[in-house]
């Protein structure tokens, strides 16, 4: 048997194989995974690709591999992007190209946190910790233990350092079972439900999609397109991480959705100092602070703000058509649930009259406030809801016009070149997809139309350069008015739904214990409470749950797990209780 051992120029021996620990055979990792992890500390990466280098050429596709790498202090010690190029250029055998792409891709920012490279869908990731406190790696560390794992049998980090190794624990499931298990009903046909859709699909589950009423979309089937707004706080917050983790979730994915996705950017106008205050510490690929934006660049001219690059605005018909095409997509409209519950190991959905909608492994309930309900959690479990009404101006290119944006775009499309929409902000904004939509908005409900229009002239935050709702290559009107869902702390519900019967139940007990794990509702997510920035948290929050229910490694670090968990509200009423405040004694007399 030949270990993995770099060479002095940090090339791999091309022979070296994977085997576990105490076994000549690596049948008996099937089913199973291999966990290696590196030693603190600097890396130039060699390790990395060697460890790659050899799983590309002894893979076996039923055994997953989760390479982590930690750094306990400042991003400086990895390499950055450039150096990491260079030495896949040097690498002999070559890593197959996609994996040589993902790295490249996926290769973390100079940020604090938890990054995830996922090279072959549900099967080989890297994970790279930076800078985490102590007492989050420990957690992470947990994590993993309390996962099945199987040993590997690597030189260098793994083989030197047992320590570090999982223990020997192989599934104990077939894969026939396995594949039955791989099925999921997701209520609601919203942003929340297309993006849960599509990343489970992508990981080989088949998923029933249930709506209630007669088309997709949900609350916002009548506007054509949507931005991304993401607000980031001064100082490193958990919002303001969560939603740097959104934006590099929505860049992954805006590669593989074509034209129902586009990467483009968004202005948010407020003064120099405060923006930067609040990019102090963000990369720019991120967040940038300007002190006079340009209109070739920004959108606007004159303005001071923060422009983000990444932001992305989408178009949700065209993302659901784009996913409907996969086999493995069930839609379902006009198909309202009235209860779920388990039965034998799996969920069903249940009409008013008591019959059995859909069953299936895994239920997501992505139907804002309908899904407190249906997962049966009482006011303490979500804290106050509030709901906001948007509506938008939406103008339909004129036929001409129409014409004329297609040619446009097929012009660009024959010379290799990619038509810009624009994101502007403010307290409104313009999206334009030339040649088929234009949107602008907010607007306040039941906005007289015209008073609606003019104000985007002198009145609006942003005057969009170049286009007026007047404009004749396009007809305007008001979209229907779409509600959104706030919770009391202005963050989603993303995660396994709590057992409240269960906690309340021993609520005296929790309440003592805060370390305690809250029961949950085994195989029942919650993805809800987008509000305002439902493009963003719901491409985080797919990813997170699809995740878990598919046995990855974790998305984001364990705070920022625990800043959407949905039991918070009710671990926050228990803590209340344990130091005697009259909202958590409510709870444990109930």
């Amino acid at each position: 048997m030949e270990r993995l051992s770099p060479s002095a120029a940090g090339r791999p021996s091309p022979t070296a194989a994977i085997e576990p620990y105490g076994a000549r055979d690596p049948s008996p990792l099937r089913d199973a995974e291999i966990q290696v992890q590196e030693e603190d500390g600097p890396s130039d990466g060699s390790r990395l690709l060697a460890c790659l280098q050899v799983w590309a050429q002894h893979r076996d596709g039923r055994v997953r591999l989760h390479y982590r790498m930690r750094s306990s202090g400042s991003p400086g010690p990895l390499p950055d992007a450039a150096q990491l190029h260079e030495r896949l250029q040097d690498l002999a055998p070559p890593l197959p190209a996609a994996w040589h792409e993902a790295l490249l891709q996926g290769w973390p920012l100079p940020l604090h946190g938890l990054h995830r490279i996922e090279l072959v869908p549900g099967a080989v990731w890297v994970s790279i910790a930076i800078g985490l406190k102590p007492s989050l790696q420990r957690r992470l560390d947990a994590q993993w233990r309390a996962r099945p794992q199987a040993r590997p049998n690597l030189a260098g980090p793994a083989a030197a350092n047992p320590r570090h190794a999982s223990p020997p624990r192989p599934l104990p499931r077939s894969e026939s079972h396995a594949e039955e298990q791989k099925t999921a009903v997701i209520v609601g046909a919203g942003l929340a439900g297309c993006a849960m859709a599509d990343a489970l699909a992508r990981r080989g589950w088949r998923v029933t999609v249930l709506e209630r009423s007669e088309r997709i979309g949900g609350a916002v089937a009548g506007i054509p397109l949507l931005a991304q707004h993401p607000a980031l706080s001064p100082g490193e917050d958990r919002r303001s991480r969560l939603l740097v983790a959104a934006l590099l979730a929505s860049r992954r994915l805006a590669g593989r959705l074509g034209d129902a996705m586009h990467w483009c950017g968004r202005f948010q106008p407020m003064p120099l100092a405060e923006a930067r205050m609040r990019t102090a510490g963000v990369p720019p690929s991120i967040a940038q602070p300007v002190g006079h934006s340009d209109p070739g660049v920004h959108g606007v001219e004159g303005w001071q703000g923060i422009w983000y690059p990444g932001c992305a605005m989408a178009h949700p018909q065209r993302w659901w058509q784009r996913l409907l095409q996969d086999p493995a997509v069930e839609l379902h409209l006009s198909r309202s649930v009235a209860a779920v519950r388990g039965s034998g190991g799996r969920w069903q959905a249940l009409g008013h009259d008591g019959e059995v909608i859909a069953s299936a492994a895994v239920l997501i309930l992505a139907n804002q406030a309908q899904a407190f309900a249906l997962a049966e959690l009482p006011d303490a479990a979500r804290g106050r809801l509030r709901h906001s009404w948007i509506q938008v101006a939406v103008g339909t290119a004129a036929e001409d016009g129409a014409k004329e944006g297609l040619k446009n775009e097929a012009e660009l499309a024959e010379r290799g070149a990619v038509s810009r929409p624009r994101i502007l902000g403010g307290s409104r904004y313009l999206l334009e997809d030339p040649g088929r939509h234009c949107v602008i908005g907010p607007l306040r409900p039941g906005e007289d139309r015209a008073r609606a229009h003019l104000q985007l002239d002198g009145t609006a935050d942003i005057t969009p350069p170049g286009l007026t709702t007047d404009d004749a290559a396009y007809r305007w009107q008001l979209s229907e008015p779409a509600e959104r869902l706030l919770l009391r702390d202005n963050l989603p519900m993303i995660g396994a739904a709590p057992d409240a019967a269960a906690i309340m139940a021993s609520a005296r007990q929790y309440a003592r214990n805060d370390r305690l794990p809250l029961p949950r509702r085994q195989s029942l997510h919650l993805l809800t409470g987008l509000g305002g920035r439902g493009l963003l948290w719901s491409v985080l929050g797919a990813e997170m749950i699809a995740a878990a229910v598919n046995r990855e490694p974790p998305v984001v670090e364990p705070d920022l797990q625990d800043a959407v968990d949905p039991a918070r509200f009710l671990r926050r009423s228990l803590r209340r209780a344990a130091a005697g405040q009259a909202e958590g004694t409510k709870l444990l007399s109930s």
